[in-house]
């Protein structure tokens, strides 16, 4: 049988030599290596055993320690392992002279327990010496961390559980318990700003439905934004479409679904060369990216408005016919990433055709040198260029999207 085959026998084969009185384990003498260890995993071959002990030419190339059986008194006082020690008795009792692994010393008074003897494999090993570590030994000698160190992390702790609990599980999972909280009042404020800033971006019109339209339904998202402390900031309500109700065909098609994203081996390089180049690398977002992406010629899809929330202008009857893709919407994505696409286009920007999430523009004499690079990866934006052609580049992207802060990663 191959030897590298997982069904190759692996077991091998070694001498028992006896149990090894500080663990569970039994020393095992492995001839080809002259050496003994401790082992666990054993199986007994009885039938193979031969009487008596090593041979002596293996035991000859093992190095073992000299005892001599005359003078006991460096001896340290161990015990064997099949003997056993009385808990309650505050001094070690001398064993019975029975035992066939005892012996005494003619030397020694009847006061003195009797020394066993010592296996010479017994002190093949000797046992490894633990110490305290540094951070121990400093702390039992008074140098270690100070009272005053505890309670500022305990204060940081503190004041990042506050800021977690306000962020998770406490915003509400619905439009009842929003208007069920105390403040409810500013959960409702925050559902009248996300429609009026849907109608100022032109988001639907209203419509009477076909009789065959698949009319989707619209629920709000609640979030509390807070600061460091736990301080509440901005109550932020999202209408987001139950994308999940579209159907296949009629609502999107199977390759409207998709939206390319920067790889990461891109995003690697483009810092790589962004250092090298002594180039400014800024990260940034673009707020509510997705309804910047807008409905096609002939794609028509219809929500319903949300419960108790009443809409001006709409009559009974009537649903929202959309234009812009609402969050949610299974083609919202691939949408945002074709208005994004054109935008870079049109200021002189090339789609890599290895990456389609990553665009480039080799910039002039008059912008500075080196290549303006541009990743994306759904809202959020990578941006490389030159320090003469980087503000630049940023007041272009304002001037079609409406981009957070910049945060500069190299400058």
């Amino acid at each position: 049988m191959d030897a590298t085959s997982k069904l190759a026998a692996r077991a091998k084969e070694g001498r028992y030599v006896g149990h090894d009185f500080m663990s569970n384990g039994v020393r095992v003498y492995w001839p080809e290596r002259h050496s003994v260890t401790v082992e666990r995993t054993v199986i007994y071959l009885t039938n193979d055993i031969v009487a008596g002990e090593p041979p002596e030419v293996d035991l000859q190339k093992f190095d073992l320690p000299p005892v001599d059986d005359d003078n006991n008194d460096d001896m340290p006082d161990l015990i064997p392992f099949d003997d056993p020690i009385d808990d309650r008795s505050p001094e070690l009792t001398p064993q019975n002279d029975q035992g066939p692994t005892e012996t005494h010393n003619n030397n020694q008074t009847d006061e003195s327990p009797s020394i066993p003897p010592i296996s010479k494999f017994n002190q093949l090993q000797p046992q490894r010496k633990k110490s305290p570590s540094a951070k121990v030994r400093a702390l039992t000698d008074g140098t270690g961390i100070t009272g005053e160190e505890f309670d500022h992390a305990d204060n940081f702790l503190s004041a990042n559980i506050v800021y977690v609990t306000s962020q998770v599980g406490n915003d509400p999972a619905n439009m009842r318990e929003a208007l069920a909280c105390p403040d409810s009042q500013q959960w409702m404020l925050a559902m009248v700003e996300e429609i009026t800033r849907l109608k100022a971006r032109n988001s639907w019109e209203y419509v009477y439905p076909p009789t065959d339209a698949n009319l989707i339904s619209a629920r709000f998202v609640y979030n509390l934004k807070g600061d460091e402390h736990g301080n509440p900031t901005r109550y932020r309500a999202r209408l987001v479409a139950q994308g999940y109700k579209q159907v296949e065909g009629l609502d999107y098609n199977f390759d409207d679904i998709f939206a390319p994203v920067a790889r990461l081996e891109s995003v690697r390089a483009m810092c790589a060369i962004a250092a090298i180049e002594d180039d400014e690398l800024v990260q940034t977002d673009i707020k509510s990216a997705f309804l910047y992406g807008r409905m096609e010629p002939g794609e028509n899809v219809y929500l319903m408005p949300p419960k108790e929330i009443t809409l001006p202008g709409l009559k009974p009857g009537q649903v929202l016919k959309l234009r812009a893709c609402l969050y949610g919407l299974k083609q919202a994505g691939r949408r945002w990433y074709q208005k994004l696409r054109d935008a870079l286009r049109q200021v002189g920007f090339t789609r890599s055709q290895f990456n389609h999430a990553v665009f480039y523009r080799q910039l002039s004499p008059a912008e500075g040198p080196g290549t303006a690079t541009i990743f994306c990866h759904v809202d959020n934006m990578g941006l490389k260029a030159n320090k003469k052609y980087m503000p630049h580049l940023i007041a272009v992207l304002k001037s079609r999207f409406k981009l957070s802060e910049g945060k500069f990663i190299i400058s």
